[in-house]
């Protein structure tokens, strides 16, 4: 029997309860009982573990994926930060050299005489 058949066969309350009272008991409790009800004691137990250990693994991965965004953002800035500068003289060239040929179409002149003064 598969493990998803075994889980339909069980009400959905049980397991929860019976997880929790695993909590609280120790393998030589687990000897005392039927082996029936240790099967179905340690099933609800591996079922509880499973669910917080998925919820536990899908919280880290989380965690690392933003802490990695974080860092790819402020690795970004740095870069912007640092060709910043550059980038501001270039078009303040760009824009002088758009006024210039704009000038010089408005004035009927050859637009690209401006451009090789420059």
């Amino acid at each position: 029997m598969t493990p998803p058949a075994r889980k339909l066969r069980v009400t959905r309350r049980w397991p929860d309860y019976t997880s929790v009272c695993t909590r609280r008991l120790s393998a030589s409790h687990l000897a005392d009982f039927e082996p029936r009800r240790r099967r179905a004691t340690l099933m609800a137990r591996l079922l509880d573990l499973s669910e917080t250990l998925t919820d536990a693994v899908l919280d880290m991965h989380d965690r690392v994926m933003v802490s990695l965004l974080r860092e790819g953002e402020r690795a970004a800035a740095e870069v912007f930060g640092q060709q910043g500068p550059p980038l501001v003289e270039q078009f303040g060239t760009f824009k002088s050299v758009c006024a210039a040929v704009v000038a010089a179409r408005e004035q009927g002149a050859d637009p690209i005489r401006p451009l090789r003064r420059s």
